[in-house]
């Protein structure tokens, strides 16, 4: 398979790439002219995805890329855990600023 479309399907275990593709879509249908109850289609959306969650089948595959940041005490870009309003680096410990 393709490497760029594995890598496309892979974003679709994340619950959050799901709800903002189906958020697009409803706009997108809506916009065409179709009526439809938003909260009720979204809130269907976010029990399924839910229920993969618990079961394991949608996960975040990009194993929290979003929370990396460099850290200079380690040198390296690490995972950061929020604590009190601070980013933490998960190998050190320490704060590090997240820009």
């Amino acid at each position: 398979m393709n490497p760029t479309l594995r890598q496309m399907l892979s974003r679709l275990r994340n619950s959050t790439v799901v709800l903002g593709v189906t958020s697009n879509l409803i706009s997108l249908v809506m916009l065409l002219g179709y009526k439809l109850d938003q909260s009720l289609v979204m809130s269907v959306v976010t029990i399924i995805c839910s229920i993969l969650a618990l079961l394991g089948i949608m996960s975040n595959p990009d194993n929290h890329s979003g929370n990396r940041f460099y850290c200079p005490i380690c040198k390296a870009h690490t995972l950061h855990v929020d604590v009190a309003e601070e980013k933490l680096c998960s190998i050190c410990g320490r704060a590090t600023e997240s820009t």
